[in-house]
């Protein structure tokens, strides 16, 4: 076990953001971006290009139990690897990544901070794991702590 404690985690405690409340996407992006610079997991560029990059090329996602967002930026705004995800308490619009006409509903967002972006596809691989399994999804979806959405995700995306 003491070796596990040492390892860099992709996903932290601190980056799980239980049930918040929002009225619109960007207030989504700045809130989660800020956490990423407050541990100093990304830069102070990290909020502007998630926003300008959501303009240009949205990040929502039908999965097959809701929908959900995945929003990140270019590698030049991170600082180290990770991910924040954040359980939304109502939906809020979001525009699809297939068809950027289209607006979503999510209430659960996964925001990635990727450094080398060689490591991209695995990174995407394991979300992947996650938007499929639609059990998984729900259970991240209901949970009420930071600790009962790490103890599910900890196993997919720490390995």
């Amino acid at each position: 076990m003491e070796a596990n404690k040492s390892r860099t985690l992709f996903l932290e405690r601190e980056m799980i953001f239980p049930k918040l409340e929002f009225d619109s996407r960007t207030e989504v992006l700045q809130y989660m971006a800020h956490q990423f610079t407050k541990l100093d997991l990304a830069k102070e560029s990290y909020a502007a290009a998630l926003i300008e990059r959501e303009a240009h090329f949205p990040t929502g996602i039908s999965a097959r139990a809701f929908d959900i967002a995945i929003p990140h930026c270019a590698s030049e705004n991170v600082n180290r690897t990770s991910m924040a995800v954040a359980t939304l308490t109502h939906s809020v619009g979001w525009h699809a990544m297939d068809d950027p006409n289209k607006i979503l509903q999510p209430t659960v967002v996964f925001m990635l901070a990727i450094k080398d972006p060689d490591k991209q596809i695995e990174t995407l691989q394991k979300i992947m794991a996650i938007i499929q399994n639609s059990q998984l999804l729900q259970d991240i979806s209901v949970a009420v702590t930071r600790d009962e959405i790490f103890s599910k995700l900890d196993p997919i995306l720490n390995v």
